[in-house]
């Protein structure tokens, strides 16, 4: 069985105050901050026991400060931020006899973006699980 999962996610977000223009109120936006997101997740799943995964993501922000120029809306100054990575592993899950269990998730990780630090720029991620009841 292959699985996919494909997310998208827009965001917009403003800031601003009422000026009283005229008799009335009118909204006047001074920041805008604008995110787009995508997510992939592929899962394939060869036997029961053992699945291999790939996940990707990628993140782009752009934060706009907003004002006048000369009598017309405009933007003053932005800045964009760019961000995501690639995850690439399998899962694996082993009965050990009646009362055991083996369970090891093992990926390598690569990511980007403007605040990382080298060790998260580029890591392998394990975890591995023994279990036995007695």
């Amino acid at each position: 069985p292959l699985k996919l999962d494909f997310r998208h996610l827009y965001m917009m977000r403003d800031t601003g105050s009422y000026l009283t223009r005229g008799g009335g109120e009118i909204y006047s936006p001074s920041n805008e901050n604008v995110e787009h997101s995508l997510n992939i997740d592929l899962r394939y799943q060869p036997s029961e026991d053992f699945t291999l995964k790939a996940l990707a993501d990628f993140r782009n922000q752009r934060s706009n400060r907003l004002g006048s120029v000369g009598g017309r809306s405009a933007i003053l100054s932005s800045r964009i931020n760019e961000s995501g990575g690639l995850k690439l592993g399998f899962v694996r899950k082993r009965d050990i006899g009646d009362n055991g269990k083996l369970d090891l998730d093992i990926a390598y990780v690569r990511r980007f973006g403007p605040h990382l630090s080298k060790e998260r720029k580029e890591y392998w991620e394990v975890d591995a699980s023994l279990k036995f009841n007695f």
